[in-house]
Formats: C-alpha cells, sequence, structure tokens
C-alpha cells in the first residue's frame, strides 16, 4: 500500500472536477487498476475495474 507518487496524486473527491473520481485501492500497487483483470487479482482490485 506505499504509494511513491501519493505526493503528486489527487486523493480527494471535493479536488476533481466533471466526472472524475478517486478511487483508493487495498493492496495494489500504483497503476495496477491499468492493467486487464487476473484470475489472481484481489476482489478490491476487480471491484475498482468496475
Amino acid at each position: 500500500n506505499i504509494d511513491p507518487w501519493t505526493e503528486l496524486s489527487v486523493v480527494w473527491n471535493d479536488t476533481m472536477v466533471d466526472n472524475d473520481r478517486v478511487i483508493l485501492i487495498d493492496g495494489t500497487a500504483h497503476c495496477m487498476d491499468m492493467n486487464s483483470d487476473k484470475s489472481m487479482d484481489k476482489p478490491a482490485l476487480h471491484q475498482a475495474r468496475k
């Protein structure tokens, strides 16, 4: 859960514009949600991709 990019990230929905939203995914690494689904992915990652 340590993301070295956190300091440069938008982490609160009140700073977002339009239809963008912040989704924090427990137990994943930076950009993991950008990969395609794999059977070994954690349930939180599958849910975030929906």
